[in-house]
C-alpha cells in the first residue's frame, strides 16, 4: 500500500471555512478532494494561483489546521497536531528580534533540551553550511533579506525535521537573492537528504527546485496535474535558458494562466 511507503500521503483532503457576516454565516471552500503522495528525500513543488488553497494545505500538513474531510499521513501515522517531525520555513522569516543569528538558530535545540556543546557544535555547522560566517552575532535587523531567510532556513534545519515544508520562502526576496537562495537549498537538499514539500506560485523556481511538480486549480484547489520533472542532478542556474526548460515553463505556465482566467484573477 502506498501510503505505508511515503513519507507523506494525503487523501481526498478537503476543507472549508466558515465567515460570519451581517447576513449570517458563510461558507468558504479552499480545498476539495485533493490526493497527493512525496517519497522520502524528495523534493516537490506545489504550484498553482493565488488563493488555489497551497497555504491552507500546508498549515493542515504542519497541524495548524484541520481538514474538513480526508486524511493526511506521515510516514503512515495520521496527522493529529504540529509536531517534532515537521519543521516549516514561511514567506516572512519570523526571526526574533532580540536574538542575534547564533540564538536564532539555537532556539530550537535548546527548547529541546539538546546539551550545551551539541547545541554550539550544531550552530557553527549551519552557520558554515548557510554561508553566514562573520555575522552569527548579527541581529535581524542588521542583516539582509536573503540573510534572515539564511537565518531562518537554518533554524529549522538545526533540529532534524524528517519532513521541511516551505511556504514561499523566497517570494518577497529580490530576483538575484532568490537565485541565490535557491542554489543554496538545493545543496542543503542533496547533502542533508530531506523531504521538503516547497510551496511557489513561480513556475522557473518550482521548475529548477522539483523532482516532480502538482499543480493545483483555482479555488477550492485540487490537483489539476503532476508533472515528473525529467532535469538530471544537480541542477544549476544553467538550466533555465535550456530548450526543454523553457517548454516546460511555457506549457506549465499556460496551464496555470487558464486557472487565473476562471478564477477571475486576470
Amino acid at each position: 500500500m502506498r501510503r505505508s511507503r511515503c513519507q507523506i500521503n494525503v487523501e481526498d483532503v478537503g476543507k472549508i471555512f466558515s465567515k460570519n457576516s451581517a447576513t449570517g454565516t458563510m461558507e468558504v471552500e479552499v480545498l476539495r478532494d485533493v490526493n497527493m503522495y512525496v517519497w522520502p528525500g524528495e523534493m516537490v513543488c506545489l504550484l498553482g494561483p493565488s488563493g488555489c488553497g497551497k497555504t491552507t494545505l500546508i498549515n493542515i500538513l504542519a497541524g495548524f489546521e484541520k481538514t474538513t474531510r480526508g486524511k493526511i499521513f506521515l510516514d503512515g501515522s495520521e496527522v493529529s497536531g504540529p509536531g517534532p517531525d515537521r519543521g516549516v520555513v514561511f514567506q516572512e522569516d519570523a526571526l526574533f528580534p532580540w536574538f542575534n543569528a547564533w540564538q536564532n538558530i539555537a532556539y530550537g535545540l535548546r527548547q529541546k533540551r539538546v546539551p550545551r556543546k551539541e547545541i554550539e557544535r550544531r550552530v557553527k555547522m549551519f552557520i558554515d553550511m548557510i554561508g553566514l560566517q562573520g555575522f552569527s552575532h548579527y541581529f535581524p535587523d542588521q542583516l539582509s533579506g536573503g540573510m534572515k531567510q539564511r537565518v531562518a532556513l537554518a533554524r529549522v534545519l538545526a533540529i532534524s525535521p524528517t519532513i521541511l515544508l516551505m511556504d514561499e520562502p523566497f517570494a518577497a526576496l529580490d530576483y538575484q537573492t532568490r537565485k541565490s537562495m535557491h542554489e543554496l537549498l538545493l545543496d542543503l537538499w542533496q547533502n542533508l537528504q530531506q523531504t521538503i514539500l516547497f510551496v511557489t506560485h513561480d513556475v522557473e523556481e518550482a521548475l529548477l527546485l522539483a523532482g516532480r511538480i502538482y499543480i493545483m486549480s483555482a479555488r477550492p484547489g485540487t490537483i489539476l496535474q503532476e508533472i515528473p520533472i525529467p532535469f538530471p542532478w544537480p541542477r544549476t542556474q544553467d538550466i533555465l535558458t535550456e530548450t526543454e526548460f523553457v517548454s516546460y515553463k511555457k506549457s506549465i505556465f499556460n496551464l496555470l494562466k487558464a486557472q487565473c482566467v476562471a478564477s477571475h484573477a486576470l
